[in-house]
């Protein structure tokens, strides 16, 4: 074989060879077979040449590179030699930072390769990292325009946001967290007004744009993406919320970070991410990384406030709906975002050839599937069927009376009345799309409770159809996530990682293979929407191990080119090292792996920018053992050795050996290009338009370089620090010419700025240079002070009177035109009064003017004719004069007469007042208030200026209390007060009070008066009030000195009603306690009492009690009132049972007991009587005797004994209870027992019937 033709060769895969021994970095193999393809010789390459060991020279080659502090200028376009050709640069100047030595160094790349032979097999690299093959490809930017905000999102304040926005202004990027979407994008879409970037984007992986990207989705393909336009500074918000593994590309060491924010500040690129919670603090902690290295800002959780009154049970609603409704309520609950075309879907695949019998009046009975054959996989008992084909429903056992119909088509004939039913409407989402979402948002948090709690087994069927649909890998985004949190909460549901990653293979494999074309976006997708489920795992423990038995089963499965394409997707999860699994498909994969493995490595280390290092570290661990012979070394430590030598070559190979060591370290980036320029005119003096005085000026220009321009820029380089002195005169020039004092200062921002720059920007074009970046400073002493408004008095001398105070608050602002702006003429005014202190001025032009004012006055003309309008209109001259009108003033002379107009007068006070009876005072609170609006009709009062208004009125108000009081009882005070009894008469408050405004109101011309009475406590009162706090117990025992008869013993209780009228005199002469009075009426009753027979003092019945009550009423009242002064009620009046009626009750009971015991012995004995032991054992009915008979005695001897009342009550009450058992047990067997013993039955009810209480 030729030279030539081995040059071409393929290389063979390694699984196909017949070595017997796999290659690994552990084992690489005994004869070196499938090497690596080198790097094709490059005529514009560099040879590094080492003398001794060969693989010396890598170590060389990176030493060199870390040593070298002379920074390189990559991308930088080479001249041309005399005869217009390229130079073929051949030899790079290396300048050592320590000694500044040069030396030349060739670098020479030992070929690994079939034993020091050539192999011009070159592992081609594109400089644009998103091409890699089809150079033509065009790019797609991943972003779109941001959107204006959504009605929907929530109105979040944040206190500190424009702290967020200076540290986004400063790092270029911030995180945004909670765990409500909405509440973090809300957040974000504040921050972004904060910001005056125009072109502003937004990325978000649920609208399908991560369809567009070859790789994973991070912060290199995302944000530093090619097509994203960075002529001018963008800011992109990234919703992560689906995206995690962006996320995971920002949760770095503090030294990545650092480095992020450089690229972001070179690109002009501002990033706000948002993010959820809980998914960033996993994150952090399985990173093992302390805290976020961006500004972070946590956006607290607001619970909203449900807005619809209507209750809507969630499990009562999913119980009782049809399965028509069931299928839409499990739709919306697991489904979230969907839109109207893809909700349909989802509904009619679900319910699919699902049919229900429907009866001739249309109800619904019972719902039947049709079966498909199928193939099974089992997870646990949860068992997915892939469907085959449709076998028809052939049941001809439905009655003649019902038919068949599809859900299908009852759901497209009522679907929105469905809809209303299940509380389902079309709504908007944050992004302004119209979704469908449930009108009760509690609905779906508790159906999805309900599923996994109750409806469990509902709840595993129904994702097992939906998984034999593959919806996993469904073209809708969002149908795609819902599959993956129903997949992920099913994990957890049915842990068993084994037998998930089994079915996961299993469709992921079959996905694969229905698009062979490695180009295809759908397949790209497919990779997309594995790695979301796959990173979701990742967010719990429990699911870990998934991520890496997954990878392992696709190896073995020989998928390492899928296991490539999630490695670089996955590349900065937590817990996931991509370099193993790189190393993985270098050693284990065929050769068209080992070259995409080889080209995805090799793309992130062009990609990365100042990262390399980390990448290029992380390689090191793949570098062979240089003691080793080359011949065994892996297909990773060749890949290594390659990459090494390739990035160093492609890294020399753009390096501009004619500017090498001529531009100063201090002008090149990190990346060995020409940086922006920073200018800093300092502090300089200018005239403008129309003020011939100087203004100071200073300002900072960022000077960028001009793509098509760069050439320019590097010509002129030297010319850099002269910039300084030609913008700062091209600036006095522009502002002299073209810019008015007013502009100058009101409007540089809006106007004058951006002319300037479009004039710097002309000048700057003989540099390849423009201004990005331009922060005037302009001297604000010049400006026209903004005053806040501020107090001033002045004083000024009255004849006779003395000194007045005039109080005032002064506000100015510069004179406005018409639209509302400043006026032009206004800051020139200004500038030329050449005032020092503008407040000052103020005060003293105010003093002037009311001086001027108040001349000749005396003290009621500055009550009855000062006017604030009249101050402001002199004032408003003066002040004109300086560019300046009155914007508030108030003033007004700090006189008290004057506050009787807008303050008002108001007294409170605490008075006694005589009654009609002299001897009682009463006690009355005062509170009046007022105004005195027209001062001119007081104006005699006010004449005398040492009348004090305030004494004047409150002893006007106290003298018209005190002349109706005077005509007062002390009775009607108390009891008339708020209002009369009988209402005949006015009650004693109204008389007061229309009395007290009529004196106002005649003397002193008072409007808007109100006034507050209430009565106070005296003494008097609150000896009364003590009487009558509570009822007081009393107890008498007479006998009748008429007819010698028992001793009766009566107790009540009685209560002070209040003081009688025209007493108050007998009831304040002298204190009484309530005992007292109690002794009193015992006193009273016994003497009545006795009077009487025994027959009206041992009364029998209520009416006869009534009437003893009555008397004993009358004769206590009148006697106490004459007594004391006081009324009494009483409340409570009884007597006890005497001896002899206890005695009598006594013999009546043991003559009904007899009675009863004799009927019993009847029923006994009357064998058609026995069915009454069914009803009312005779047991019990003797039980109730005997214990009855016991209480009775009882009581008896406690008769015969003096006290022990409580005792005699509780057995009194025992015995009644038992007596009416007994009585109750035997109506029982009265009412089924035999007419023949019905009669002595009915006379033994008759008898207990006869029980009275007034026996006793």
């Amino acid at each position: 074989m030729s030279e030539d033709q081995k040059e071409n060769q393929p290389i063979e895969d390694p699984q196909e060879q017949n070595s017997g021994t796999e290659n690994t970095p552990d084992n690489p193999g005994e004869t070196g077979q499938d090497e690596m393809p080198e790097k094709t010789k490059s005529n514009k390459g560099v040879e590094i040449k080492a003398e001794n060991n060969p693989g010396d020279i890598f170590l060389q080659t990176i030493q060199s590179g870390n040593h070298n502090n002379q920074k390189q200028i990559q991308n930088q376009q080479v001249p041309e030699n005399g005869n217009g050709e390229k130079e073929n640069i051949t030899n790079k100047q290396v300048t050592d930072g320590n000694s500044n030595n040069q030396n030349y160094v060739e670098v020479v790349v030992k070929n690994f390769i079939s034993e020091g032979k050539d192999v011009d097999k070159k592992y081609s690299f594109n400089k644009n990292d998103y091409i890699q093959s089809d150079g033509n490809q065009k790019l797609t930017d991943p972003t779109r325009p941001l959107p204006p905000k959504s009605k929907s999102l929530p109105d979040i304040i944040v206190n500190d946001l424009s702290d967020y926005s200076h540290k986004l202004q400063e790092d270029y990027l911030v995180v945004v967290t909670c765990s409500d979407s909405s509440s973090a994008l809300s957040v974000a879409y504040s921050l972004t007004e904060e910001i005056s970037v125009s072109n502003k984007r937004l990325f978000t992986g649920e609208l399908g744009a991560s369809k567009k990207l070859d790789f994973e989705i991070n912060i290199d393909n995302i944000i530093f993406h090619p097509a994203i336009e960075k002529e001018e500074s963008t800011l992109i918000v990234v919703d992560s919320y689906e995206t995690q593994t962006f996320l995971d590309s920002l949760v770095v060491q503090p030294s990545t970070a650092g480095a992020i924010k450089q690229d972001l500040k070179n690109s002009h690129i501002f990033c706000i991410c948002i993010a959820e919670s809980k998914v960033l603090e996993t994150t952090l902690e399985r990173k093992q990384i302390k805290s976020l290295s961006f500004p972070h800002l946590e956006v607290p959780l607001v619970e909203e406030k449900a807005t619809d009154e209507r209750q809507v049970d969630a499990s009562s609603l999913y119980k009782k709906a049809d399965p028509l409704r069931k299928t839409v309520l499990y739709v919306v609950t697991f489904f979230q975002g969907l839109n109207i075309s893809d909700f349909e879907r989802i509904v009619c695949l679900l319910l699919r050839e699902e049919r229900t019998l429907i009866a001739e009046e249309n109800q619904v009975e019972v719902p039947k599937n049709v079966p498909e054959s199928t193939v099974s996989l089992a997870i646990g008992d949860i068992t997915f069927n892939q469907p085959q084909k449709e076998v028809a429903d052939r049941s001809g056992n439905q009655s003649k009376t019902k038919t068949k119909k599809l859900l299908r088509d009852a759901w497209e004939e009522d679907a929105e009345q469905i809809l209303q039913d299940c509380f389902v409407e079309l709504s908007l989402n944050e992004y302004s799309s119209r979704v469908i979402n449930f009108s009760l948002p509690h609905l779906r948090s508790e159906l999805k409770q309900y599923f996994e709690e109750r409806k469990f087994i509902e709840y595993r069927k129904k994702f097992r159809k939906l998984i034999e649909l593959n919806l996993l890998f469904d073209t809708s985004p969002q149908v795609a996530k819902a599959l993956k949190d129903l997949s992920v909460a099913m994990m957890l549901f049915q842990p068993g990682v084994e037998s998930w990653v089994d079915w996961l293979v299993q469709i992921f494999i079959e996905a694969l293979e229905l698009k062979t074309d490695g180009k295809s976006k759908d397949l790209k997708y497919i990779y997309y929407c594995i790695v979301g489920l796959l990173r979701e795992t990742l967010n719990y423990a429990e699911l870990e191990d998934i991520l890496e038995t997954f990878l392992n089963r696709l190896i073995h499965e020989k998928r390492l080119d899928a296991v490539l394409e999630i490695s670089k997707r996955l590349k900065s999860a937590p817990q996931f090292d991509e370099y193993y699994w790189f190393n993985q498909c270098i050693n284990q994969g065929s050769e068209e792996v080992r070259q995409e493995t080889y080209q995805a490595i090799y793309n992130m280390t062009k990609q990365s920018s100042l990262r390399v290092y980390e990448i290029l570290e992380k390689l090191s661990a793949w570098l062979p053992n240089l003691e080793c012979d080359s011949k065994t070394y892996s297909f990773s430590n060749k890949c290594a050795i390659l990459l090494y030598s390739e990035y160093l070559e492609e890294t020399l190979n753009q390096f501009y050996t004619k500017l090498y060591g001529d531009i100063p370290l201090e002008l090149l980036d990190e990346s060995n290009q020409l940086k922006p320029f920073l200018v800093d005119s300092g502090h300089f003096p200018l005239l403008l338009k129309d003020f011939e005085e100087q203004v100071n000026f200073r300002f900072q220009a960022n000077l960028v370089i001009v793509e098509n321009r760069k050439i320019n820029a590097v010509l002129n380089y030297r010319r850099l620090v002269a910039l300084k002195n030609i913008l700062k005169e091209a600036t006095k020039k522009y502002l002299r010419q073209k810019t008015y004092l007013y502009d100058f200062f009101y409007k540089f921002d809006d106007v004058v700025c951006s002319e300037l720059i479009s004039h710097l920007d002309q000048i700057l074009k003989t540099h390849g240079r423009r201004i990005e970046g331009f922060f005037p400073e302009v001297d604000n002493k010049l400006q026209m002070p903004e005053l806040a408004p501020f107090q001033y008095d002045v004083e000024y001398d009255i004849p006779v009177y003395g000194r007045v105070v005039i109080k005032n608050t002064l506000a100015v602002e510069p004179v406005k035109d018409e639209s509302g702006e400043y006026s032009r003429d206004s800051i020139l005014k200004y500038r030329k009064a050449k005032i020092s202190n503008l407040e000052e001025w103020l005060k003293y032009n105010l003093k002037t003017i009311i001086h001027k004012y108040l001349l000749g006055w005396k003290y009621v003309d500055c009550i009855l004719k000062y006017n604030q309008q009249s101050i402001k209109n002199l004032f408003n001259i003066e002040s004109e004069k300086i560019g300046y009108s009155v914007k508030l003033i108030s003033t007004f002379p700090d006189l008290k007469p004057l506050k009787l107009r807008t303050e008002g007068f108001w007294f409170k006070e605490e008075e006694y007042f005589a009654t009609k009876q002299n001897s009682v005072k009463v006690k009355l609170g005062i509170d009046v208030r007022g105004k005195i609006e027209n001062l001119e009709k007081i104006k005699d009062i006010l004449n005398d200026s040492q009348n004090n208004i305030d004494e004047l009125i409150k002893q006007e108000v106290l003298d018209a209390i005190s002349q109706v009081l005077h005509d007062v009882e002390p009775e009607d005070f108390y009891y008339d007060f708020e209002h009369h009894p009988e209402g005949k008469q006015e009650p004693v408050k109204k008389k007061l009070s229309e009395n007290v405004i009529s004196v106002l109101s005649s003397k002193f011309h008072a409007s808007s008066i109100k006034i507050y009475l209430s009565i106070l406590e005296t003494d008097l009162i609150q000896r009364i009030n003590k009487l009558r706090s509570q009822p007081c117990e009393f107890e008498i025992e007479v006998g009748s000195i008429k007819d010698a008869g028992e001793i009766v013993k009566y107790s009540g209780s009685f209560s002070i009603t209040g003081v009688a009228k025209e007493k108050w005199d007998i009831f304040q002469c002298r204190e009484y306690s309530i005992e007292e009075i109690r002794d009193f009426i015992e006193k009273q009753l016994k003497y009545y009492f006795r009077g009487l027979d025994s027959g009206n003092l041992i009364y029998k019945n209520t009416q006869q009690a009534a009437k003893i009550l009555e008397q004993a009423n009358v004769l206590v009242n009148r006697d106490v009132m004459n007594k004391f002064g006081l009324m009494v009620t009483i409340s409570r009046f009884s007597r006890e049972e005497t001896q002899l009626e206890a005695l009598e009750r006594n013999i009546h009971f043991k003559i009904r007991a007899n009675q009863l015991i004799e009927v019993q012995e009847l029923i006994i004995k009357d064998k058609r009587l026995r069915f009454l032991e069914i009803s009312a054992s005779l047991d019990e009915i003797k039980s109730v005797q005997t214990e009855l008979k016991l209480v009775s005695q009882h009581l008896q001897d406690l008769s015969t004994q003096p006290g022990n009342e409580g005792d005699k009550n509780k057995y009194r009450q025992k015995e009644k209870e038992l007596q009416n058992k007994l009585s109750e047990l035997l109506e029982v067997n009265i009412e089924k027992a035999n007419q023949l013993i019905s009669q002595q039955i009915s006379l033994l009810a008759l008898s207990v019937d006869d029980n009275d209480d007034g026996k006793r």
